[in-house]
């Protein structure tokens, strides 16, 4: 792991602003990467902590702020598939454009293989965002979403760093 990407995570592990009312972000340390276990209520939180773990990796999430707007549209062949795709075109955004998002309003349709969301944020700022590494890819090895009885969504995520 690299060391700013380490330092990051050990700084969040024992953030209070990771188990948030909405849900419970963890991260777990994996050989040369880093992890999250992601526990939500419903899919719209699962997709909102899943922005907010892989942005709190890279920079200062709290510093971002909803002052540009952007339309996506997203398929896949189920919910897992979404997800993966949905963290993969935000570090896209982030790598190509320097853009981070904090604000989201999700519209599934399709039993869940597509997705239209507007997303709220800004350019990257050096000197407030203090980035502090760099996620390569999101992987597919450990990525798990999985619906539990009582409704809500457990999620695994490793970024290749």
């Amino acid at each position: 792991m690299g060391d700013g990407i380490a330092r990051a995570v050990r700084g969040v592990k024992g953030s209070r602003a990771l188990v948030a009312e909405m849900g419970n972000i963890r991260y777990i340390e994996h050989t040369a990467d880093a992890g999250v276990e992601i526990t939500a209520a419903s899919r719209e939180e699962l997709f909102v902590l899943g922005a907010r773990a892989l942005y709190q990796l890279v920079l200062d999430y709290e510093a971002v702020e909803a002052e540009v707007e952007r339309s996506l549209g997203l398929g896949a062949p189920g919910l897992a598939e979404l997800f993966h795709e949905w963290l993969a075109e935000l570090l896209y955004l982030l790598d190509a454009e320097g853009l981070a998002f904090k604000k989201f309003s999700f519209d599934f349709r399709d039993d869940d293989t597509k997705l239209a969301v507007t997303l709220w944020g800004e350019e990257l700022d050096f000197d407030r965002h203090k980035p502090h590494g760099e996620i390569k890819n999101v992987t597919y090895g450990d990525f798990a979403v999985e619906q539990k009885d009582d409704g809500s969504y457990l999620a695994r995520v490793i970024f290749d760093l």
